[in-house]
């Protein structure tokens, strides 16, 4: 079951150790202070919890691809949906996590992927129910990675309750950690797929 709370990214309605998964997928790049809502993340976390992320890499290509592309190619898209000065550098996001307790243990780049679906897009100028992105080596556009709060174990984690799915390894495999989001995996132009799992998740502001 999925049970929604509002409430300030910055400031989560939740106590010290609530979870042991947490989320910020999309999300990032949506607000003014992405090292306060990782430090807000890292503190919900139980010890030993991961945090998963995806967000946009901060450079012309993503401001052609993200920004622009999306613009000129998808038609009702929201002005300033994306701005280019809240995305965020790896390097950036990997120094918002360290004086938290988190440690990064992987990123991978992703990007769309080119196909059928793709140029009907480009054609048609609404997003497909087919339209996905790939995992690749390069986080030049868009990343996903997780973190692993101190004093964490290789390996699963896995909650005493239902309401946090068991997952791995980014190495190895994964479960959904969205939503909107995509499964996680490994590997050069590995394709993301439908999610088949609720975590615990904080989710990008409407």
């Amino acid at each position: 079951s999925v049970v929604y709370r509002r409430g300030e990214a910055e400031s989560l309605p939740f106590p010290d150790a609530s979870f042991d998964v947490a989320c910020a997928m999309d999300l990032l790049e949506h607000v003014e202070n992405p090292a306060r809502v990782v430090g807000e993340l890292a503190r919900v976390l139980r010890p030993e919890g991961l945090f998963f992320f995806h967000t946009f890499n901060r450079n012309a290509l993503a401001w052609l691809v993200v920004i622009k592309g999306v613009e000129w190619f998808v038609k009702n898209t929201p002005r300033d949906m994306h701005v280019l000065r809240l995305f965020v550098k790896p390097a950036e996001l990997a120094a918002m996590c360290l004086p938290h307790g988190l440690d990064v243990v992987e990123m991978v780049g992703s990007r769309p992927a080119v196909d059928r679906a793709f140029f009907r897009m480009l054609r048609s100028g609404v997003v497909p129910r087919d339209f996905s992105f790939v995992f690749t080596k390069s986080l030049a556009m868009g990343y996903t990675g997780y973190a692993r709060k101190a004093g964490s174990a290789r390996g699963a984690v896995r909650s005493s309750r239902s309401g946090v799915m068991e997952t791995q390894s980014c190495s190895t495999a994964a479960r959904s950690v969205s939503g909107s989001g995509a499964s996680t995996g490994r590997g050069t132009d590995q394709k993301m797929s439908r999610p088949c799992g609720s975590w615990v998740f904080w989710m990008r502001p409407s």
